[in-house]
């Protein structure tokens, strides 16, 4: 029988979580091992509980648990569930099947359209049965132990307020491209060069031009508190990597090959030990270019339930 997760359940949820954490770890050593901690996992349950989100079920002789966010705005400006990669242990296509359903329950009840759930990309069993349960890939988080080689100082230079109008440029060219064929993310940003101003007046990040022969033809965002993906994929340590984006008439020529060794070689210098990096899958050159040099830790997937 299917239950609302409850204090009684919190020892055995976390004991779930630690058998996870070492196959998870075994797959992906470069994940910030700080997120499988039992005071983090601990957290989430009591997150979990008083949320009352979450489910609970034993068949089989094994337990299995799933929870969700509830959201007024997640994709589009509809409502959806969001299933973050800490909130289930779904170890058969019968926990599968019955802990979805209770949460496809509850989205029908509070108006929810869209189901998203992120989960440790070694889990094939789960990939299969989401893809063939009408879900898609969304969004990936790659990862990267930093290993600094010298890189090239004249591929790139600090971007300043001088540089506005050409950030300014590269970022609609950048609005426009994933918004339209084959990609239609739907984002917008009220203004370009407002986002701009944002991001170089953010203490927590760094913008930095990219030179082709002392021209520049892109900028790279570099978050300096974490990453844009999953809640487990970055902490103090990790360097993330966001928007980048290199003018379409100056692509082709290298030049993530030399930015990679650029954020290994930054990173160093700055005290942190891994790089991360996420992306929508449905942007297949930009997920062919980043797995590459990234190992793709955690897959996020959406489906839709309703208009």
């Amino acid at each position: 029988m299917i239950e609302i997760m409850k204090d009684k359940h919190k020892s055995i949820v976390l004991e779930l979580l630690k058998i996870r954490k070492e196959e998870i770890l075994k797959h992906f050593p470069m994940l910030p091992e700080s997120f499988f901690s039992d005071q983090f996992l601990i957290l989430k349950i009591e997150e979990m509980i008083v949320s009352g989100n979450g489910f609970i079920v034993t068949t089989g002789g094994e337990t299995g648990f799933i929870f969700s966010y509830y959201l007024n705005d997640m994709f589009y400006q509809r409502k959806g569930a969001y299933t973050p990669e800490w909130g289930h242990y779904l170890p058969t296509e019968e926990h599968m099947s019955l802990l979805l359903n209770a949460i496809y329950k509850n989205m029908l009840a509070k108006g929810c359209v869209d189901h998203s759930i992120s989960f440790f990309n070694h889990n094939s069993s789960l990939q299969n049965y989401l893809f063939e349960n009408a879900y898609g890939s969304r969004c990936m988080d790659g990862h990267a132990i930093v290993t600094p080689t010298i890189s090239n100082s004249n591929h790139v230079r600090e971007a300043k307020k001088e540089d506005l109008i050409f950030l300014t440029e590269v970022l609609k060219e950048h609005h426009v491209y994933m918004n339209n064929a084959p990609i239609f993310l739907g984002f917008h940003f009220e203004s370009e060069e407002a986002k701009i101003l944002d991001w170089l007046n953010d203490s927590n990040c760094k913008l930095f031009i990219i030179l082709n022969q002392n021209k520049p033809i892109g900028f790279t965002y570099l978050n300096l508190s974490g990453s844009g993906g999953c809640e487990s994929a970055s902490d103090e340590k990790t360097l993330g990597i966001e928007t980048t984006h290199i003018l379409e008439r100056y692509r082709f020529g290298g030049h993530l090959n030399k930015l990679v060794t650029f954020y290994h070689q930054f990173a160093f210098e700055n005290g942190y030990t891994r790089i991360a990096v996420d992306y929508e899958t449905m942007n297949y050159k930009a997920k062919k270019s980043w797995s590459r040099y990234f190992t793709e830790t955690i897959r996020s997937c959406v489906r839709n339930i309703g208009n």
